[in-house]
């Protein structure tokens, strides 16, 4: 397991009260446009850069995991 499965994603699909500059720091890299939104381009570059098991992932489970992360349905992933 690499630092990506057990500190990024578990920030960023949880609350996660007391650790929020962590979150934000993890979330601004991977927002590349600066939008202040992660979409699935940039969740699965970032992904796919630093966890081997995404590198052939289907893209049914890519949307799942997006999902997971999507508190308000937009199909992004906002910080608030």
């Amino acid at each position: 397991q690499s630092y990506f499965d057990n500190i990024v994603i578990p920030l960023l699909e949880e609350d996660n009260p007391g650790r929020e500059a962590e979150v934000a720091e993890i979330f601004t890299s991977i927002d590349s446009d600066g939008n202040g939104l992660i979409d699935k381009t940039e969740l699965v570059a970032t992904l796919r850069t630093h966890m081997d098991k995404f590198k052939h992932i289907a893209e049914a489970e890519l949307d799942q995991l997006v999902s997971s992360m999507d508190k308000n349905n937009s199909g992004k992933i906002d910080f608030n």
